[in-house]
């Protein structure tokens, strides 16, 4: 069985952190966050963010961007959120989304989390009934410091939302949950296939040649297939499955097709399962 993962195809949807009803009730719509990481000087960063919220913005009655800060008091060594401490800094950003809501009416529309901080995006009224440092000033252990800007556009919004290689990250994401809940065994080697497609045939003929000089293979003496005006390339590795293995191979080939001018259709592979059974995940 082979489940069809590319860029095109809606992520699902995550757990939500436990104030999952507030931001549903604030926005005005169903919530779809997703997450996604970047490297900022060498430092990780992660980005939650409601994609639903595209569909949506700008909103005119909430024209001011607003940013929470919250310092962590035991970050990880990278910058990131510590196991330890997560659950408190998952709670008081639940509390800190509530009280916004309830007194300046604020959308929340995302967060990103490194270099020992939190800092949560919201959208708020051009006329607020209250200072927002005072409304939160008795919600503890954290404090937190706020900055806002006159955001009509929701540019600051536009900043959070997925380019193409952070769709990938999504969609790659959606995949490798896909495995695990089939029984993958990612430790172990296997053909992993990909799909790329561009509008001329030059641009597709010189990917293939140097995928081929990075040890990928192609499934035909002619590398490069014409459909309908579209050409196609379809070429597989042996790869194992962590996230950390797919991000390597999929930022591999994005590096050499985005600059032709070509798009990334996806990946897929056959479940690595115990000897019970077998079955496909993903894939062109």
């Amino acid at each position: 069985m082979h489940v069809e993962v590319g860029p095109a195809a809606q992520p699902m949807q995550p757990q939500l952190p436990t104030g999952t009803a507030t931001v549903r009730a604030m926005a005005g719509w169903e919530p779809r966050f997703e997450f996604y990481f970047t490297d900022r000087a060498g430092c990780p960063f992660s980005t939650f963010v409601d994609l639903e919220a595209h569909r949506h913005a700008p909103l005119e009655s909430h024209p001011v961007a607003l940013r929470a800060r919250v310092l962590m008091r035991d970050p990880r060594p990278d910058g990131l959120r510590s196991g330890a401490e997560a659950p408190a800094l998952f709670a008081f950003e639940d509390r800190l989304v509530a009280r916004l809501r309830e007194t300046l009416d604020a959308v929340y529309v995302g967060r990103v989390v490194g270099g020992g901080r939190t800092e949560i995006l919201f959208y708020v009224p051009l006329a607020m009934e209250a200072e927002p440092a005072a409304v939160v000033s008795d919600l503890e252990p954290y404090g937190v410091s706020f900055t806002r800007v006159l955001d009509r556009s929701w540019l600051e919004y536009g900043e959070l939302y997925p380019d193409e290689r952070e769709w990938q990250q999504i969609t790659d994401h959606r995949l490798l949950q896909v495995l695990e809940e089939k029984g993958d065994q990612p430790d172990v080697p296997r053909q992993v296939d990909h799909l790329v497609l561009f509008g001329a045939r030059p641009a597709a003929e010189s990917a293939a040649h140097v995928l081929a000089r990075r040890g990928f293979a192609f499934f035909s003496g002619d590398p490069v297939r014409e459909r309908d005006g579209t050409f196609a390339v379809e070429f597989h590795r042996v790869e194992t499955c962590h996230a950390r293995d797919v991000r390597r191979f999929v930022d591999e080939i994005l590096d050499i097709v985005l600059p032709l001018g070509g798009s990334y259709d996806g990946w897929g592979c056959e479940v690595q399962a115990p000897a019970r059974g077998s079955d496909g995940a993903g894939g062109p």
